[in-house]
């Protein structure tokens, strides 16, 4: 009886430590996000903005078919809202389908000098995949990659971020549900919002930093 006691308090310690009995992070821990700036100097001159087409793998195109349009219009919205640039939004077709995450970077700086803008902003999503189950359970988390670049007229890569995150199956943590403050299993597309979101904050505060070192 002592062992099974001392086995349940330990079980219960874990659960409370935001990890996994599995041994790997708990379902609560941030979601990963990471930026650089390359150039201070070239970042504090930017104003203008143009959002280029979100590009998408064609694997991930066919499976939302026009339900893909919610990758650039999340990312205009969350940029208006959230960073300190003029933002430009994309004319016509505003998702870029490729097979290996590429796209046409010469013919999108072209468009970028005729525009007026100073730089374009290019999100590339490589992973996205929904949770089988529902918010209360799932048998397999969301998941969620892409990257982002900022570049300037002259071709120079001045911003980077990049965003993972993988929600954990309920067959891998049993006991992560008493710690998700109610939120439960997130969607794919939540997923997508806050990692927009992030970049748009993280991209405003850059700016900001910029700015008050010139």
């Amino acid at each position: 009886m002592k062992r099974i006691f001392v086995f349940i308090v330990l079980v219960l310690c874990v659960a409370c430590s935001d990890y996994s009995i599995t041994g790997g992070p708990g379902r609560t821990n941030p979601k990963k996000f990471n930026s650089e700036v390359g150039e201070l100097n070239s970042f504090a001159a930017l104003n203008t903005v143009t959002l280029m087409p979100v590009v998408v793998t064609r694997e991930i195109a066919l499976k939302l078919g026009e339900g893909k349009s919610l990758f650039y219009d999340e990312l205009e919205k969350q940029l208006r809202a959230e960073s300190s640039f003029d933002i430009r939004g994309c004319v016509n077709e505003c998702v870029y389908t490729s097979d290996m995450g590429s796209f046409p970077q010469s013919a999108w700086l072209r468009s970028l000098r005729a525009s007026g803008s100073d730089a374009m902003l290019v999100l590339r999503v490589h992973s996205y995949e929904d949770r089988r189950g529902s918010a209360i359970g799932s048998e397999s988390g969301a998941k969620l990659g892409f990257s982002a670049e900022l570049i300037n007229r002259s071709g120079q890569e001045i911003w980077r971020g990049s965003y993972y995150y993988q929600d954990e199956a309920l067959s891998d943590n049993l006991l992560r549900i008493s710690k998700s403050g109610g939120q439960g299993w997130h969607s794919v597309q939540k997923l997508y919002q806050d990692g927009i979101e992030m970049v748009a904050k993280d991209l405003a505060a850059k700016k900001m930093t910029a700015v008050s070192r010139n």
